[in-house]
């Protein structure tokens, strides 16, 4: 019997997400390290599963791996994106259960730290890097209060951390939300910096196809604003 798959319109936003996964998959092969990264992606689909996504898991792992031995590359993401459609027609079938698995991934994966429901962090020496994970489900369940408690509540957290390490000078916010809506990084105290180049954007940032923009807040401004005393 031929498996159903259910209908999702283009205005729903699909085809457009199927590109941004289109180019973040040229990326990683141009890049080079594709066997590590799919190893990792496979280690991830139980998060999706403990979120209530049902889903081919053992299907989906075998076809990520069978894609390692693809040199060439249209042939490579053809297939990855052949596997992942499944997965990728949740987050338009099952919108909420795939934001929280995409939330927890985004928010717990190597070289972070979980600051709240919405936001992580990751640190570089003397900078910490903060990052948003996608909310826009959390917003329509909980309103946008409960989304800016969120990120306050990550940052007061942030700022513990900031204030027990000294070589922290300042605290940087780079992405599509900066470019968007710099208003809200300006009422969170930060100053917007620069645009992220279409160059910097496909080294640094997987090939990222939307506008990105950076903004900052050094450690006194930081620390002044949301570290609170115990």
């Amino acid at each position: 019997m031929k498996e159903h798959k259910p209908e999702v319109k283009k205005q729903d936003g699909y085809e457009h997400f199927r590109e941004q996964t289109k180019v973040k998959f040229e990326h990683f092969f141009d890049e080079g390290g594709i066997d590590s990264r799919l190893d990792y992606f496979i280690s991830q689909l139980e998060i999706l599963e403990r979120n209530g996504l049902i889903f081919n898991r053992e299907e989906i792992s075998r076809g990520l791996r069978e894609s390692i031995g693809i040199k060439d590359r249209t042939e490579f993401v053809s297939h990855i994106l052949k596997v992942l459609e499944p997965l990728m027609l949740l987050k338009f079938t099952k919108p909420r259960e795939f934001e929280n698995s995409v939330r927890e991934v985004a928010t717990s994966s190597d070289g972070k730290i979980k600051l709240s429901e919405v936001l992580s962090a990751s640190f570089d020496d003397k900078k910490v890097e903060i990052h948003l994970a996608p909310a826009s489900e959390l917003i329509k369940d909980g309103g946008i209060r409960n989304f800016k408690r969120e990120v306050e509540s990550g940052l007061t957290k942030l700022a513990e951390i900031v204030s027990s390490t000294e070589k922290i000078e300042e605290i940087w916010a780079t992405s599509w939300i900066v470019a968007k809506n710099p208003l809200l990084l300006q009422k969170l105290g930060f100053t917007l910096h620069s645009q992220v180049s279409k160059e910097e954007a496909e080294r640094d940032y997987n090939g990222d196809t939307r506008s990105l923009a950076r903004a900052f807040i050094n450690r006194k401004d930081f620390l002044a604003r949301y570290f609170v005393k115990k």
